[in-house]
Parts: C-alpha cells; sequence; structure tokens
C-alpha cells in the first residue's frame, strides 16, 4: 500500500475500496454476489521500495489507537498483501508470494489485536473480512499457476483459524447469517482449491 493511500484511510477514517470485476470458475455465492473483489497491487515484494511500504503501514497501524478504526485499516492493508500474494502467484515468484503471504499474516494480527480490545463490536466486521478473504482466493485459486498456488491455501488456513477464534464474540442476533455464510465459503473452498485446504468444520 501507497503511503499516501494509508494516510489518507487515518484522515478520512474510512475505507474506500474500488472494485473490480472477476469472474467465479465455481459459480458466485449468494452471500458474496456484490462482494469487493481485491484491488490492483500496489508496490509488490519483487521490487525495491516494497519494505518502505511495508515499514510506513507497519507505523500507521501503530498509531491508530481506537479498535475500530485499527481494524478498518488492517482490514485495508490486508486486501492488498493478498493482491499482493496473487500478483507475485502469477508471476511465479514463490519467494516475494511467501513474503506477501508474511505480510498478511502480520497484519491480520494487528487485526486480531484490535479485535480483542473491543470483541463484541468488531467481531462482525473481523468476522466478515475473513469470510470474503476466503472466498476470494477460493475464486482465483484455479487461475493461479499451480506450483505456487499453495500459498493461497496457507492464507486460506490462516484466515479460516482466526475466524474460528473470532465467531464466538459474534452476538447472537448475528450467528445465523454468519453460519450460512462460513457454509458458503467452505464449500467456494472445498471446490475451487479440494479436500485439504481447510479442517473438519468440527475441529
Amino acid at each position: 500500500m501507497r503511503a499516501s493511500t494509508v494516510c489518507a484511510l487515518v484522515t478520512a477514517g474510512s475505507i474506500a475500496v474500488t472494485p473490480v470485476i472477476a469472474a467465479a470458475g465455481h459459480g458466485l455465492s449468494a452471500s458474496f454476489a456484490s462482494i469487493e473483489w481485491l484491488p490492483e497491487p500496489g508496490r509488490t515484494p519483487d521490487g525495491p521500495l516494497y519494505y518502505w511500504d511495508a515499514w510506513a503501514e507497519e507505523r500507521y497501524l501503530k498509531a491508530a489507537t481506537q479498535p475500530r478504526k485499527k481494524l478498518d485499516l488492517a482490514l485495508s492493508i490486508a486486501r492488498e498483501k493478498l493482491a499482493e500474494l496473487e500478483a507475485m502467484i502469477a508471476e511465479e515468484d514463490e519467494e516475494a508470494a511467501t513474503v506477501a503471504l508474511g505480510h498478511y499474516r502480520v497484519v491480520m494480527g494487528s487485526a486480531r489485536d484490535a479485535f480483542h480490545r473491543a470483541p463484541k463490536e468488531l467481531a462482525p466486521l473481523l468476522c466478515q473480512g475473513l469470510l470474503e478473504h476466503q472466498y476470494i482466493l477460493s475464486v482465483d485459486y484455479e487461475t493461479m499457476p499451480p506450483a505456487e498456488r499453495d500459498l493461497m491455501i496457507a492464507a486460506v488456513e490462516f484466515a479460516d483459524a482466526l475466524y474460528r477464534q473470532a465467531e464466538s464474540e459474534l452476538p447472537s442476533g448475528d450467528r445465523e447469517a454468519f453460519t450460512f455464510k462460513q457454509n458458503e465459503v467452505r464449500w467456494s473452498v472445498k471446490n475451487g482449491m479440494g479436500e485439504r485446504s481447510l479442517p473438519s468444520k468440527d475441529h
């Protein structure tokens, strides 16, 4: 993420995302028919200025003291990390893709920290973001070169594990809707990525 973009997010306190049209090879899920797809990647791990961007993102996340703003910012940056991951997989650059995946995990660690400060309030926002991450990766998976796309499975597994930590804090009135969404995501992941991509729902 370019530093100017992050600064705008922090200043405005909101997120503006440009939707990217994408086709699902195994069909669109009803819950995600109007999903906002990943943005175009900015600087990627194969470029010389990428680590400056990563440093700037880390500083902005640390500076966001309010839990909701921190979570909003983390979820926005995380989408860019996934865009970088997909871009590097498309280039068949496993080393750079692994770096992007690592930064996605770090950013979502910040999202988890923000969630823990206000779990009841922020559980729906975090859980929605995590389900969208999994769904998008499951749709895009089959379009990627086979050699490196296991890294997308690793990202889905990470997002699923984090979702399982957060879902117990969902308000009772939201749980049925999120169970439905989760089941649709699991169907999409299973059909798009294969049987080994997610553990049993009972685990």
